[in-house]
């Protein structure tokens, strides 16, 4: 039998019976789990970074923050320029601004008293290569869908 594994967040609560995910924990994160051991305080460190701040994904999940990129996409802006479009404060784009720039999509820069912010696109380049695979398989069943259809078209005639 394999080594026991728990949920990391289990073991550095230090709670029984499963994670915040509950009993089972459905994370599809790799680094979420580990051998049951004792942990030390540089693998609490490397836990809570993997999973808080700094992920692209989360950054865009949200549909706000997506069309924020969008906004600066086309050039850069200040944060009431990005609240205005937005039923929005400007404390509450600041926070999302917040995340985006803690996942390396945003860079900002002073320009007097304001912070004018900034697209940097490069970290999307991983949701890219994770949407290739996704590209393909639609593009293979489309393909076979099409097969189908001629062969279909071709019986019937």
């Amino acid at each position: 039998m394999g080594p026991w594994l728990r949920c990391a967040a289990t073991t550095v609560a230090g709670r029984r019976g499963g994670c915040h995910a509950g009993p089972l924990c459905r994370s599809l994160r790799a680094h979420h789990w580990t051998e049951v051991r004792e942990l030390t305080r540089k693998d609490l460190l490397t836990y809570n970074s993997s999973v808080g701040g700094g992920d692209v994904y989360q950054a865009i999940a949200d549909p706000t923050r997506r069309r924020i990129l969008d906004l600066l996409a086309e050039s850069e802006h200040s944060v009431g320029e990005l609240a205005e479009p937005f039923q929005m404060s400007r404390p509450a784009i600041s926070q999302h601004l917040k995340v985006l720039r803690d996942a390396g999509l945003v860079s900002e820069h002073r320009q007097g008293r304001q912070r004018i912010y900034q697209l940097q696109p490069q970290p999307l380049h991983e949701v890219e290569l994770w949407m290739r695979s996704y590209r393909r398989f639609w593009r293979n069943k489309m393909h076979a869908l099409g097969e189908y259809l001629d062969s279909q078209e071709t019986d019937q005639s």
